[in-house]
């Protein structure tokens, strides 16, 4: 892969990190402290600032996006990061029934020795829980 391409990788994995392809995870989100998850996506595991190890549906789906990009180009990702940080407190709702994610996310991607950086996306998704 060319450095035009390596960028390109790591700007699409900021972009993907806090699209409407977290929804799946914001539930998940809703249990945790606001913080920051880092996802490594060679490991394909996600780890929250204060609560440790979490399980997230985004984590497999950026790794296979990723390696299929990756794969056939003959480079060799060493390290792909992707940082989300998250707040839940900037507008007061109810939380057993409406969250407000204020969303931000990093990355970083290692190939043959030289690191490229994602370009910073932010994003507010407002996530409607289920009734219990």
């Amino acid at each position: 892969m060319k450095r035009r391409e390596f960028q390109g990788l790591a700007d699409a994995l900021c972009e993907m990190a806090v699209s409407d392809r977290v929804a799946a995870d914001l539930e998940t989100l809703c249990q945790l402290p606001d913080g920051r998850v880092d996802i490594d996506l060679l490991h394909e595991t996600a780890s929250h600032n204060a609560s440790g190890s979490v399980s997230l549906k985004l984590v497999s789906e950026l790794h296979t996006w990723m390696t299929t990009r990756v794969a056939g180009s003959g480079a060799t990702v060493t390290a792909a990061i992707v940082e989300i940080i998250f707040r839940t407190d900037a507008v007061p709702t109810d939380r057993q029934r409406l969250v407000m994610f204020r969303l931000e996310s990093q990355s970083a991607v290692t190939a043959d020795g030289q690191t490229w950086r994602g370009k910073p996306r932010r994003h507010t998704i407002w996530h409607r829980r289920a009734e219990t």
